[in-house]
């Protein structure tokens, strides 16, 4: 077994195990290029993660999210695992089809369909995007996400991107609730409380090189969300909104790519 596959199966137990916690993601390397036919990218990504803990959720708003009286805000290093298949190269009027996986610590796994969007044939330098996908979520429902991306190749080895991604995240761990009794007196099925998140990230793509075992491109960038969701869940109550709790978040992230 070679030492990349040792580090994938690692990372991927490590994910599945943590996954599902926050049922959403950070690390996006979305360019808006899609990979040519039978390609794959490999994609190790690194995040400075601000982690706001919910403490002390005794009781539930009316919409059924718990409400969060203490929180403590701490940033963990947090590692990703992206991987993607260039399907095809030219498809009715896309430009390129993708599909890819990607599995977060803290987060969640998700899969994807990327789609190259027309309109920039005329600048072969720019290249745009759209991708959709759900992500795992904690039995009750699932993430819905929809993505748009686009770059500029500023020269042939640097890369600049931006990509926006609207979620409809899965309900999180402290705010499962079952549903009503039902006729037969079963209660087997949790309640739905899924909110809106609206994710954006710019970043520098370097690359590629083709030095041997050294990774082909190198990412940096900076990821903002709206609004920072707690973990495992919960809402935060009156007195921490006056207490300044951010509206925004912000990840610093990195990627190495094979």
């Amino acid at each position: 077994m070679t030492l990349k596959s040792m580090i994938f199966i690692f990372l991927a137990l490590a994910t599945l195990v943590l996954s599902g916690c926050l049922s959403a993601t950070t690390q996006h390397f979305n360019t808006g290029e899609t990979l040519p036919h039978g390609e794959t990218r490999a994609t190790f990504g690194l995040a400075a993660m601000p982690l706001t803990t919910c403490y002390d959720s005794p009781t539930r708003d009316a919409e059924g999210y718990m409400i969060c009286d203490q929180a403590q805000v701490q940033t963990i290093p947090q590692p990703s695992y992206t991987w993607s298949l260039g399907v095809r190269e030219k498809w009715g009027p896309f430009t390129g089809v993708e599909i890819g996986w990607m599995a977060e610590a803290l987060g969640t796994i998700d899969f994807n369909v990327k789609l190259g969007l027309p309109g920039l044939v005329a600048s072969p330098k720019w290249h745009h995007a759209a991708m959709t996908g759900w992500g795992m979520g904690n039995w009750a429902d699932n993430t819905l996400f929809l993505e748009y991306a686009i770059s500029h190749r500023t020269t042939e080895r640097i890369l600049f991107y931006t990509n926006l991604r609207g979620s409809l995240v899965a309900t999180s761990i402290i705010d499962l609730e079952l549903s009503e009794i039902e006729a037969d007196g079963k209660q087997s099925v949790f309640q739905s409380h899924q909110r809106w998140l609206l994710q954006n990230t710019w970043g520098v793509r370097f690359g590629p090189f083709t030095v041997p075992i050294l990774p082909k491109t190198y990412d940096f960038n900076i990821h903002m969300g709206t609004p920072k969701l707690m973990w495992p869940g919960g809402t935060p109550s009156p007195r921490l909104d006056a207490s300044g709790y951010p509206a925004l978040y912000y990840a610093l992230g990195m990627g190495l790519s094979w």
